[in-house]
């Protein structure tokens, strides 16, 4: 995520002009920051997220007001990259698979059984792993929090057949999300895939384009 200093400088040079701007309303915050999101109002992270933004305007003395916007209302989440790194949105949930176009590193998740479980993917993502890739992003455009949330892991879901094996996926027309690697995995498989933002998933499946879609949930 990045905490655009565009608002501040642009704040900081109006204040030389007039002073008076200095001043805000007793109720009004210093600083008013918008957080985007893909994942549903009603997502563990988004409650968790709001709870938190409340609890960051009470210790700021209500100088720093987050607002989360879920659902992808600000856009799908190329479109939220590209917000963020221009400094159009001051936050954003990055999963981070997605930054694989812009840096091959990034993709690492979206690698078949990587991972052992839970205990090997953390002492990963809060060692050596994590702050490599928390470097990456940052020549990207973006200043990360250390620690993430816990997105669960991923599966497949369909509207016309159960996956349960490897060969279920010959020719299955399959939603993925927009990263290289998820891609390639899923062709390797035998899968027709097409990457889709979150935010089109429901109609793409209402409509037929995909059969199924591959996603984190908890």
């Amino acid at each position: 995520m990045k905490l655009s200093r565009r608002r501040l400088l642009a704040g900081a040079t109006a204040g030389i002009a007039a002073p008076a701007i200095l001043h805000w309303p007793a109720d009004a915050a210093e600083f008013t920051y918008k957080c985007g999101a893909s994942l549903p109002d009603g997502h563990p992270m988004a409650i968790r997220a709001r709870e938190a933004m409340v609890q960051i305007k009470e210790e700021s003395g209500g100088r720093l007001d987050i607002t989360l916007y879920t659902n992808s209302v600000l856009g799908g989440d190329t479109a939220m990259i590209s917000q963020t790194i221009a400094g159009a949105l001051e936050m954003y949930t990055l999963p981070l698979d997605l930054l694989a176009a812009k840096n091959p590193a990034c993709g690492i998740f979206g690698v078949g059984y990587a991972f052992l479980g839970y205990d090997h993917i953390w002492e990963a993502m809060d060692g050596d792993l994590g702050s490599h890739l928390r470097g990456i992003a940052e020549q990207i455009g973006f200043h990360v929090v250390h620690n993430c949330y816990d997105h669960g892991f991923r599966q497949i879901t369909t509207r016309t057949k159960p996956i349960e094996k490897p060969e279920d996926l010959k020719g299955f027309k399959i939603r993925l999300p927009v990263a290289p690697y998820f891609i390639a995995l899923f062709q390797s498989l035998g899968a027709s895939p097409t990457p889709i933002n979150f935010a089109e998933v429901y109609s793409a499946l209402q409509t037929g384009v995909v059969d199924g879609q591959e996603n984190r949930w908890c």
